[in-house]
């Protein structure tokens, strides 16, 4: 699925109509991350994809965005033409499925200055750079547009559009909610990504037990709160009738 771009068609009765456009993806969060879940397609602009390359096993991987399962990529330099969006793309050339948008990395990551030289940066002497980090996290994008806000001018005042709501269709997508997970996750602020990303599930009801018991709980919905109403004020009545009667 992509974003539609808007052109503008003509030469008469030129109008402004939304249009598919391939380089502009859907992105899709993963089901399973606190930092994804539940969370609406992301917008991607000319999205990059990311190669989880590198067997380190003191680094976790976890692929939290990836595009659909008709996907395709292309090798720069490339050309691109507004005039891609008067034909219709081939399905033969979309071959490609889930190619990973945003990455999560937790673990101990090596330093780029291990076993190099640093006596250039010291002026002579050898310094005591830490090999390793701590054991943290990070999180690489492919796509710097998913952070990006729309920009509104009229006249001499400039304004941004929110960044989850697309300008010309309306639609609610996700990327402010996928920063700021982003931003929790990393913090290490878990008691609120449990609760932002917290599943409820809805419960089926026995079809066969409605059907049954139908009439047997519309009497005691309807007859319930009546009887309960009534007893209480007998009580309430007795009870003062046996304090004042004295």
């Amino acid at each position: 699925m992509v974003i539609p771009l808007t052109v503008l068609t003509g030469p008469e009765n030129r109008q402004i109509v939304p249009t598919p456009w391939i380089y502009y993806p859907r992105l899709t969060p993963a089901s399973d991350h606190p930092a994804t879940r539940n969370l609406n397609r992301v917008a991607g602009k000319f999205a990059n994809t990311i190669d989880t390359v590198g067997l380190d096993p003191a680094i976790k991987k976890k692929i939290l965005l990836t595009t659909s399962q008709y996907s395709r990529t292309i090798k720069p330099p490339v050309q691109i033409s507004l005039r891609e969006v008067d034909s219709k793309p081939s399905e033969a050339e979309f071959t490609r499925s889930n190619l990973p948008a945003a990455v999560l990395l937790e673990g101990i990551f090596p330093s780029a200055f291990r076993n190099r030289m640093t006596g250039s940066l010291t002026g002579g002497e050898a310094a005591d750079l830490k090999t390793v980090s701590k054991e943290t996290r990070m999180i690489v994008v492919a796509d710097a547009d998913i952070i990006r806000n729309e920009i509104q001018v009229s006249g001499t005042t400039a304004g941004f559009y929110p960044l989850s709501k697309d300008r010309f269709t309306g639609e609610m997508l996700g990327n402010r909610d996928f920063i700021v997970n982003c931003v929790n996750y990393l913090v290490d602020d878990n008691g609120l990504m449990e609760l932002r990303s917290r599943e409820v599930k809805m419960r089926l009801l026995d079809k066969h037990r409605i059907k049954s018991e139908a009439a047997k709980w519309k009497a005691i919905n309807t007859a319930g709160p009546v009887t309960i109403v009534i007893m209480a004020g007998l009580l309430f009545a007795f009870l003062r009738r046996k304090k004042y009667s004295g």
